[in-house]
């Protein structure tokens, strides 16, 4: 059985008047919880306790009202987004369940603030956050199209955690190991093999010196990208605080365009996981609104 995956866009008008912190991601990804226990309550709470990848992300929101005093201050009727990206139909069919309650308008809390879901976007073009297709549909479309020039968009600050001398370290450039090597770690830790294993795609068909990076290792992926593949344009990118338990986040925002100098093999595996991006999230803490990235150009 394939894997599906899924990105929902949702509008949100608000019922209350309330301040929502400028960095509220731990009260957005409670109010995805809460919306899959209502219809999944086993489900809900083996997303809560799995200490590995989480199958979906949670973004802070959209298009609210400007904050001020890092606060989001709503009133009655403000409209707002939030989106959620799922791995698997299980995790679809519970968020869906609960936005089908026939007669009433399902209800979302953030924080002190309630809302209305008025709409769901999850229909491919119907929002350019938005999109669902199987990893077979992926994967076939990001072969055929394949482009040695990727334009990515961080939405959210992005960052990388690292270990350095046992000592846990943030880094906040849009490197192109740490981007796709984050995406190939999602990738794996997932199961997407089972569909597209990308390190026999590349041993089989693009020959690699004997002393060269060993891809069954993501250090190896990561020493080869870093040779492979090149920042080839950046906009707008700077870097932005989140604060998630109260503890500062910083990380980078803007697009950047990597150029991949290699095979045609690496340029379609690196272009499965950059159409993949919009699913999976990049770098650390996406399931609180961080690492929200997309492909800019989509097939």
């Amino acid at each position: 059985m394939t894997l599906h995956l899924y990105a929902s866009v949702l509008t949100l008008v608000a019922r209350n008047e309330a301040d929502v912190p400028i960095s509220h991601g731990q009260y957005a990804r409670a109010a995805f919880y809460n919306l899959i226990e209502q219809t999944d309550a086993d489900l809900a709470t083996w997303l809560h306790d799995k200490n590995t990848r989480k199958e979906f992300t949670v973004s802070p929101l959209m298009r609210a009202p400007e904050p001020r005093n890092k606060v989001i201050h709503l009133r009655p009727g403000d409209s707002c987004q939030l989106r959620f990206t799922l791995i698997g139909r299980r995790l679809f069919v519970a968020t869906s369940q609960g936005f089908l309650t026939a007669g009433v308008l399902p209800q979302i809390q953030i924080g002190q603030a309630c809302f209305d879901i008025a709409e769901v976007r999850t229909t491919t073009g119907s929002h350019h956050w938005a999109g669902a297709q199987s990893l077979d549909e992926l994967v076939r479309r990001s072969v055929d199209a394949a482009t040695p020039v990727i334009r990515l968009q961080f939405r959210t600050p992005t960052r990388f955690n690292i270990k350095v001398d046992e000592l846990q370290r943030a880094h906040l450039l849009p490197s192109p190991e740490w981007v796709f090597g984050s995406l190939i770690h999602k990738w794996q830790e997932i199961g997407c093999d089972e569909v597209l294993d990308l390190s026999s795609l590349i041993n089989e068909l693009m020959p690699l010196p004997a002393d060269g990076p060993n891809l069954s290792e993501l250090a190896g992926w990561r020493n080869l990208i870093a040779k492979r593949v090149l920042v080839q344009e950046v906009h707008n990118v700077h870097t932005r605080m989140m604060r998630l338990y109260n503890i500062p986040h910083a990380g980078f925002e803007g697009e950047v365009s990597y150029e991949i100098i290699g095979e045609p093999h690496l340029v379609q595996a690196m272009n499965v996981l950059a159409n993949a991006a919009i699913y999976f999230g990049v770098g650390s803490d996406t399931t609180m609104g961080m690492g929200q990235c997309r492909r800019i150009v989509d097939f």
